[in-house]
């Protein structure tokens, strides 16, 4: 996206505000460098810290004012059309809808459940605060469809009337051919003859990856007949996930692999027959579009009415294209859908070609996704209507 508008026509300014003390490099001023790739040189701001204000929990709003009031001069001297604030600067983005600082455009990457708690209940001061600067006066909000709940977050937390879009991310596929699985076993140093499960993810809870392995670990015990799971992905549980594999042999049948180059991943979808997700926040993440996107069998959980998870996945992916189990005793409704597709090739087939029909309808490419968020903020820049 910064790539995109950076090479575009229009006169842009990219500011980026540290996350913590750890990441500002030292920079003490805004201060502007340069980056491989982009034209022109980006704003950094510091992370500006006050020890008594931290004490009295109100850090972060002198951070975030003071990064504020630089920016407004900014855009002032520049006569700027369109603020673009990404939610991690949530704060700021309010401060520039309320008092009308060029056309503010919030965007979301999804619905949280912190965000969903913030609609619903505003325990404590600083929630309240959050809510209300959910509520202000954007010119737009776009916000990430990735099954997490955004449409439903975005008409309880949003401010009356404003304008809003949801955007389902991009994948630049590879196209798999006929007998690309076995193919790409070979040169992945699989077993061709074994069936391949993937999973791929964060190595955190909200992703299931304690569940998916002890899913596997139990069929593992049930099964004759070998397969092999592969986990790709780093984070917080990789050495648990890890132990769990060398736990009584059963890396004969785990194997865990924290990183991969991301121009690779296609010849671990390609390779293998059954590709998994356990995301608890929602079906249609980045990992989850490229799995649908090259035609594989997915398995996925089954959506979460109370929470307002994968509504609109729902609505999108009948039961013919995808495998979906209980989220109730998870582990052993995952363990049970893997045998049935194990033992039925032909339906794992029938579903994989009925996903890679649905998806190509279904998810843009990356340049179709990009162009389509900058020709809507040119619109709203602009000021025309939608």
């Amino acid at each position: 996206m910064i790539e995109a508008l950076d090479a575009g026509a229009e006169l842009s300014d990219v500011v980026f505000c540290p996350r913590s003390w750890e990441s500002s490099e030292g920079i003490r001023v805004p201060t502007r460098i340069g980056i491989s790739g982009l034209k022109s040189p980006v704003w950094v701001l510091p992370y500006y810290r006050h020890s008594l204000l931290k004490r009295l929990g109100v850090e972060r709003v002198y951070r975030e004012l003071r990064q504020a009031l630089f920016l407004s001069a900014l855009c002032r001297r520049k006569n700027v059309d369109l603020c673009y604030f990404n939610n991690g600067n949530l704060l700021i983005a309010a401060f520039f809808a309320y008092l009308g600082i060029g056309r503010a455009v919030l965007r979301l990457m999804g619905a949280y459940p912190i965000m969903k708690e913030t609609v619903l209940r505003r325990k404590t001061p600083a929630a309240w605060v959050e809510y209300k600067a959910y509520r202000a006066p954007y010119a737009h909000v776009i916000c990430t469809q990735d099954g997490s709940g955004g449409e439903w977050f975005m008409a309880r937390g949003l401010g009356p009337g404003v304008p809003r879009s949801m955007l389902l991310n991009g994948v630049d596929p590879v196209y798999k051919q006929k007998g690309d699985g076995e193919a790409a076993k070979r040169r992945l140093g699989m077993d061709p003859g074994r069936p391949l499960i993937l999973f791929v993810g964060k190595m955190e809870q909200a992703k299931g990856c304690i569940e998916f392995i002890q899913a596997i670990m139990a069929l593992a015990k049930e099964r004759q007949d070998g397969f092999t799971a592969v986990m790709i992905g780093k984070g917080p549980l990789l050495q648990s996930v890890q132990a769990l594999a060398k736990k009584d042999g059963f890396d004969r049948y785990v194997r865990v692999i924290p990183s991969v180059p991301h121009r690779s991943i296609w010849e671990w979808h390609h390779a293998a027959d059954i590709y998994v997700s356990m995301n608890l926040l929602g079906g249609l993440s980045n990992a989850n579009l490229e799995a649908m996107r090259s035609g594989g069998c997915v398995v996925m959980l089954a959506g979460d009415r109370a929470k307002h998870v994968d509504e609109t996945t729902a609505q999108w992916l009948d039961d013919e294209c995808v495998v979906r189990i209980g989220r109730e005793r998870a582990v052993e409704n995952l363990k049970g859908a893997l045998k049935d597709l194990l033992d039925n090739p032909e339906k794992r087939r029938r579903i994989g070609e009925r996903m890679g029909r649905v998806a190509r309808e279904m998810i843009p490419t990356w340049e179709e996704r990009i162009q389509s968020e900058i020709q809507l903020l040119r619109t709203i820049a602009a000021g025309e209507r939608l």
